[in-house]
């Protein structure tokens, strides 16, 4: 599932690969018509921001997109078979040296640089956890606005601070104790931060491989209560729950014991 990591990850392949080269050819699905405006551009930048990613070119033109939950960004050197079927791609640019395509995206459009970075979609993103100087204290300052919203809402809440998706939601709190469903009121100010703290170590840990990593052991699991629905718990062997959260009913898994929901 893609969360920041993840576009963060993409991004620095990109800008690794492909920034300063031309595109030879670029073709979209019919809902993307100015895919043929690319050709003959230069990808200048590569920039991601929470799960969003912005593509800079040399003519003014920006290719924005939002992968959701099963979208993705894939890299290929030329001629190399790709590993998802071509219908599903909304977007393909070819270089001299490789391909990117962008598979199955919850949104993907061109448009001026002006017009995409005016969005109310970016304009309203929380500090982004991965930037290079995390505002932490601006992040704080969201969450206290939003006191009302259950701590499990709220990490996901892309308007209080960006980067954070389901799997990082639910391992975080459990690996800090703490329970998803009380209010952001209940907690304190250094709860707060050492949440965000944590989230921000993990994701920037977990830039350097592809399979995401909560647990200090090479044996088992990966991961602490995600998708572990009905499993011991790996501390205290009590199963593990899942309950859906928020207006879009996003999963979150816990601990009843160990993030004291049971209380």
């Amino acid at each position: 599932m893609p969360e920041g990591d993840t576009l963060h990850r993409v991004a620095h392949q990109i800008t690794e690969q492909l920034c300063g080269k031309r595109i030879e050819t670029s073709r979209g699905k019919p809902e993307l018509p100015k895919a043929q405006e690319l050709v003959g551009c230069i990808l200048q930048t590569a920039d991601a921001r929470g799960k969003h990613l912005l593509l800079d070119l040399d003519n003014g033109i920006t290719v924005h997109s939002h992968l959701g939950m099963t979208g993705s960004w894939h890299i290929y050197p030329r001629g190399e078979r790709w590993r998802k079927p071509a219908y599903r791609a909304a977007l393909a640019m070819r270089f001299s040296s490789h391909d990117l395509i962008c598979f199955s995206p919850k949104l993907i459009e061109i448009e001026s640089s002006t017009r995409i970075r005016g969005r109310t979609l970016l304009t309203r993103l929380g500090p982004d956890l991965l930037a290079d100087q995390f505002d932490e204290d601006a992040a704080i300052a969201r969450l206290h606005m939003s006191g009302h919203i259950p701590l499990g809402e709220a990490l996901m809440n892309q308007q209080l601070v960006a980067g954070i998706g389901n799997v990082y939601k639910s391992e975080i709190m459990f690996m800090n104790r703490l329970n998803p469903f009380k209010p952001l009121s209940n907690h304190d100010e250094e709860t707060l931060r050492l949440c965000l703290r944590s989230a921000r170590h993990y994701m920037r840990r977990n830039l350097e491989g592809l399979r995401r990593k909560f647990r200090g052991t090479t044996l088992g699991d990966r991961l602490w209560v995600y998708r572990r629905r009905g499993m011991p718990c790996l501390e205290c062997s009590s199963p593990i729950a899942m309950r859906r959260q928020g207006e879009t009913a996003r999963s979150t898994y816990y601990c009843q014991i160990c993030q004291g929901t049971d209380r």
